[in-house]
């Protein structure tokens, strides 16, 4: 019944904020045209335009399932594509309603770690999602100020220095957030330190030895990850290449609707580029949706492109990128929610989820140094590898370590019933009844 509750109260404030930005657009759009003349010009244009723009934004949020696919997969993650698809739809219908589209990866990492991925693995998989989505706009930013000041001093206008800002935004937080993922030891001692302020501030008062050591087991399977990805650049570079397809998919919407209308004069890199000046601009602001901004943003860089058709281009464009975004992420949502709680086939039921690569993809962890061991706290990295890699593919320790080299610390037996712990209870401390109850499902 406490379940239902919380579903209800949850629908009801997504309809409730979908009813006030519907209200919000229309009253910006209406302003300054009559309604009538407004669906005179929507009724003009081509259907099978507009058809195109939505397929572009459904192949957008489907892009991103292929990319989480592959990073599973390149991590021996035995996901399938479907549900890697629903982990999409999920995550882009929490992106749409929460400010500065912080609620998608936090809905994508629960995802993955119903799915039974561990908790650092998941993180890992989500931040370098997030992270090559703001390399996209990072790179179109460079771009932009190096050899597009031209189109920017043509279009932006009046909004010039809000784009600027967006520049200088956009390239700080995509090289802090950069920074934060890959470099494990910098986020590691920040993490440590900011454990212990909160232990002299009397926040952690119970089992603080078993946290604290739980805590760094947790980022050095983190940084096993990191290191993989750090280390197989070809595939980090078929992901940043899938990452442009995506965006640009998303790009292309607003030149399908421009095509809609029969206007000409504008290529389609340009509205592209232009388009992108919007998610440069509305990204890092905290507004849930680019509700208001999004408009403006539109109504400045697109006046000279679509003349008297702008109002009709920007319900239409914005009708399609959002809303129509939204409805189809919020059908989707209800059935990711259905598929994650009633099929029970999950990754860790199946196959060993966590990831150890061989010693020469793990980085040096020098700041072990400057951790303070109790003598019962458990350190991954560097310490069981060999075990764990035969455990995971069958070889034999002595082959295993005839191409990695031998491993140090903690035996191979130790190792193996660290791993069956950690199988069978997540590094949360929730086994997976306990984080079903604890976490329900809210759509």
């Amino acid at each position: 019944m406490k379940k239902k509750i919380k579903m209800k109260k949850s629908t009801k404030l997504s309809l409730l904020f979908i009813a006030f930005v519907i209200v919000l657009t229309l009253v910006s759009v209406l302003k300054d045209e009559s309604a009538s003349e407004l669906i005179a010009r929507i009724k003009t244009a081509n259907p099978r335009y507009l058809i195109l723009a939505v397929l572009c934004v459904l192949g957008f949020l489907l892009m991103q399932g292929v990319i989480i696919y592959m990073m599973c997969r390149s991590l021996n993650l035995k996901e399938s594509l479907w549900r890697c698809m629903l982990m999409s739809f999920h995550g882009y219908f929490f992106c749409n309603i929460t400010p500065m589209q912080t609620g998608g990866p936090i809905i994508q990492i629960y995802d993955l770690r119903k799915e039974g991925v561990s908790v650092p693995t998941a993180c890992m998989l989500i931040f370098n999602m997030t992270f090559l989505f703001k390399l996209v706009l990072f790179v179109l930013s460079i771009g932009f100020l190096t050899v597009g000041q031209g189109m920017l001093a043509e279009y932006t206008g009046s909004i010039h220095p809000l784009v600027n800002i967006g520049f200088f935004l956009t390239i700080a937080v995509t090289l802090l957030l950069g920074l934060l993922i890959f470099n494990t030891k910098l986020t590691k001692k920040l993490a440590i330190r900011v454990f212990d302020w909160s232990v002299r501030r009397h926040l952690q008062k119970k089992n603080i030895e078993k946290r604290r050591a739980k805590m760094l087991d947790m980022f050095d399977q983190y940084k096993d990850v990191a290191g993989f990805f750090m280390t197989h650049l070809k595939l980090m570079g078929i992901l940043l290449l899938l990452t442009f397809v995506q965006r640009f998919l998303y790009f292309s919407s607003t030149w399908f609707v421009y095509k809609s209308f029969g206007l000409s004069g504008s290529g389609w890199l340009t509205i592209c580029l232009l388009q992108s000046l919007i998610n440069i601009i509305a990204d890092l602001l905290p507004v849930p949706g680019d509700v208001g901004v999004g408009e403006i943003v539109f109504n400045a860089v697109f006046a000279k492109i679509f003349g008297s058709y702008l109002s009709s281009g920007l319900l239409l464009s914005r009708g399609i990128t959002y809303y129509a975004q939204l409805v189809i992420c919020g059908i989707m949502t209800v059935v990711a929610s259905l598929t994650f709680r009633f099929d029970r086939s999950k990754l860790g039921r199946t196959k060993k989820v966590y990831y150890y690569p061989p010693d020469k993809y793990v980085q040096d962890d020098d700041m072990d140094d400057d951790v303070e061991d109790d003598g019962n706290s458990s350190h991954r990295t560097g310490h069981g590898l060999m075990a764990r890699l035969a455990d995971d593919t069958g070889f034999s320790d002595d082959a295993l370590e005839e191409e990695y080299g031998s491993e140090s610390g903690a035996s191979g037996e130790e190792a193996a019933e660290e791993d069956t712990e950690d199988a069978d209870k997540y590094d949360d401390g929730f086994s997976d009844g306990e984080a079903d109850d604890e976490h329900p499902e809210q759509i």
